[in-house]
């Protein structure tokens, strides 16, 4: 995180341009944090908090996920799906997607205009598979799911297809 701000603070300095996106709303109906009977310290809980919600590489949750088993054992599943939500805030945030709303086994995204995803890839993913892919509107993309872990490797998909739209 350090090296980050550090980073960040050389690129404001030389003048260079930061663009941050929207911060992601996600809504996925599970439960996914660190619970205290793992982690008694509060202030231990809200710095791990913080250390996942700056992530600038999803391999930084592999770090922050080692340290943890290494300081208070095995990870439980509701941390697993904390980690899990955190890579999928991470891509979103990447991608300058506002919203991940899931339920009733669809996951509705809404981009914004900043969203660097080409039209044409969009509808051929829709056309590939419609009755997986669906745009609801200019902005929203129905990506039908049975359970909510399915979201992640969609989501790096659509980040590939974001990288091969804006090389």
């Amino acid at each position: 995180m350090y090296t980050t701000l550090l980073e960040q603070t050389v690129r404001e300095l030389k003048g260079e341009k930061i663009e941050e996106g929207p911060e992601p709303e996600i809504n996925l109906r599970i439960n996914a944090y660190i619970p205290e009977e793992y982690m008694p310290d509060m202030s231990d809980r809200l710095s791990f908090y913080h250390r996942l919600s700056m992530i600038e590489q999803e391999e930084e949750l592999e770090e922050i996920e080692k340290e943890m088993r290494d300081r208070y054992g095995e990870l439980t599943p509701i941390i697993y799906d904390l980690f899990e939500l955190m890579a999928i805030k991470f891509y979103l945030k990447k991608m300058k997607i506002r919203a991940l709303d899931f339920g009733n086994e669809k996951g509705v995204f809404t981009f914004t205009d900043q969203t660097p995803l080409d039209p044409s890839k969009m509808v051929h993913l829709v056309e590939s598979d419609p009755k997986t892919y669906r745009l609801i509107s200019s902005n929203k993309l129905s990506v039908t799911v049975k359970d909510w872990r399915k979201i992640l490797p969609f989501v790096r998909n659509l980040m590939a297809l974001c990288n091969e739209s804006h090389p």
